[in-house]
């Protein structure tokens, strides 16, 4: 059976927090950059619910064997109560909901016939801030720990809150000096996923190393590193071929 205490956790007050502060902070900063607010709050708040997917299908993927091998041995009600649980109070991914987040925002760029580039300086900052104010909730969990070093217990969750906040503000500066705005996406993707690789390296509930001494989510984010790169290049090659 559903646990209340679980649904409504301290990951899940902090991620409703984030939603709250983060649209706001969408709402501030559209004027400034030339952008209605309309279309602003639209685009980020369903590109929300793509973050919601995509972390939970994420998190979900990477740990099908563990679910595999749990609901094999059961059966009819059993069975459809613990997929249920499985699913509204099983784990998130940050990798899943950022790359489910721009999926989303960029199919509803498409659908209002706009350019999504323009929205970049509002949506990379206050998705760090999200991902930074969750980070705050995985701590307040217990979740996502980090091992114990010397005696002394890595903070994983709090490291990873600051550094979501520490690329926020910096995109908020590479926002206003930047003039393509396109090449922002790939940037913040690459800087996030090193900085993700790192601090999993720190990690204490990542038992499972899926290639030699790498991660699965460390797989992930060297994938989203090398796919950010093609389309940095990809980029930089479309805007020479115009520029000659």
């Amino acid at each position: 059976m559903l646990n209340l205490n679980e649904v409504i956790s301290p990951y899940s007050i902090c991620a409703c927090v984030g939603i709250v502060v983060t649209i706001l902070y969408a709402l501030l900063m559209a004027p400034r950059y030339k952008v209605t607010r309309d279309d602003t709050i639209y685009i980020y708040t369903l590109g929300l619910v793509g973050f919601g997917m995509g972390a939970k299908a994420l998190s979900l993927l990477l740990n099908i064997s563990e679910i595999i091998n749990t609901i094999t041995s059961l059966s009819g009600r059993e069975l459809l109560l613990t997929l249920i649980a499985r699913f509204v109070i099983g784990g998130f991914s940050i990798q899943g909901g950022i790359i489910g987040f721009f999926i989303v925002s960029f199919q509803m760029s498409r659908l209002f016939r706009v350019d999504i580039k323009p929205f970049y300086p509002i949506l990379i900052p206050a998705l760090c801030f999200f991902c930074g104010i969750g980070r705050i909730g995985c701590a307040l969990e217990g979740c996502c720990y980090g091992k114990v070093i010397n005696g002394v217990h890595i903070p994983t969750q709090i490291i990873s809150s600051v550094f979501n906040f520490i690329l926020g503000f910096g995109f908020i500066f590479l926002g206003e000096k930047i003039k393509n705005k396109k090449s922002m996406l790939p940037i913040y993707l690459i800087l996030y996923s090193i900085g993700r690789i790192v601090i999993d390296v720190f990690r204490g509930d990542i038992e499972t190393r899926v290639i030699g001494i790498f991660s699965a989510t460390q797989i992930v984010g060297i994938l989203i590193i090398v796919l950010s790169i093609i389309m940095l290049m990809l980029d930089i090659k479309q805007r020479r071929s115009y520029n000659a």
